[in-house]
């Protein structure tokens, strides 16, 4: 409905320029974050769902700096309608993943076990970054989910 209004807002040639952003997972604001410690916590082990090939849920993360150097690209003064970006590093990052990099650099107590993906759980939550890599090019990451941990511990070598 926000969106709706926006547009409705930018729709005349006077009107000011507004971006609209579609923010994915954030690591360490998401859900996971708070999952894992409450496990931890509780002494008990995360559940990891995976599915029929083995493999975890794959998700669009973004992480902090990152996040940051987006907000800053997109702020610049710009000509035109109302513009709607998707906002995710260009990596998604399986679940799995998050996990081994909470594990060793935020929560070494952190434990899980794996699990059958129940039907509801979708495989594949992912937004198409093809635009904004048109505003900013995301830095290719050798371990994603590694990084944008290190990026919300404030450990980045950048």
């Amino acid at each position: 409905m926000m969106k709706d209004v926006a547009h409705r807002f930018s729709a005349t040639p006077t009107s000011p320029a507004i971006t609209v952003l579609r923010i994915g997972n954030i690591a360490g604001a998401d859900a996971l974050g708070a999952a894992d410690n409450g496990h931890v916590r509780a002494g008990t082990p995360m559940p990891l769902h995976r599915f029929p090939d083995g493999t975890a849920a794959l998700r669009s993360y973004i992480g902090p700096r990152d996040l940051f150097d987006v907000v800053c690209a997109l702020s610049k003064p710009h000509n035109g309608p109302l513009r709607t970006i998707n906002v995710a590093h260009s990596q998604p990052v399986s679940l799995d993943d998050m996990l081994r990099a909470y594990k060793t650099h935020h929560l070494p107590e952190l434990t899980w076990v794996d699990m059958p993906a129940p039907d509801s759980i979708p495989h594949h939550v992912t937004l198409s970054t093809d635009k904004l890599q048109s505003f900013v090019n995301s830095e290719e990451y050798d371990d994603p989910a590694n990084e944008m941990v290190q990026q919300m511990l404030g450990v980045t070598t950048r």
